[in-house]
């Protein structure tokens, strides 16, 4: 379990505000702007796509599945969590 929440200590990706993204076996571990812990994964193929994201500290997990190109989950997330976490 520890495997799948601790950022691997050689990787770090790159984000676009400077700052570094954690990884983790496949899955992007990290804290909210609320300080949450998370790990999350996301991916596609052709129109179909998919989104996982869980809040450890917080027994929450959601998955989105969309088999529509010009609906990216990620642009969703916000809203789920703002149900949940609020």
């Amino acid at each position: 379990r520890a495997l799948l929440e601790t950022p691997a200590s050689d990787v770090a990706l790159a984000r676009a505000d400077g700052g570094e993204a954690g990884y983790a076996f496949g899955l992007v571990v990290g804290t909210d702007g609320d300080g949450r812990r998370f790990v999350q994964h996301s991916g596609g193929w052709v129109a179909f796509r998919a989104f996982f994201k869980r809040f450890p500290d917080e027994d929450l997990a959601y998955w989105m599945l969309c088999n529509r190109p010009d609906m990216p989950p990620e642009g969703v997330q916000a809203e789920i969590e703002a149900i949940y976490l609020d």
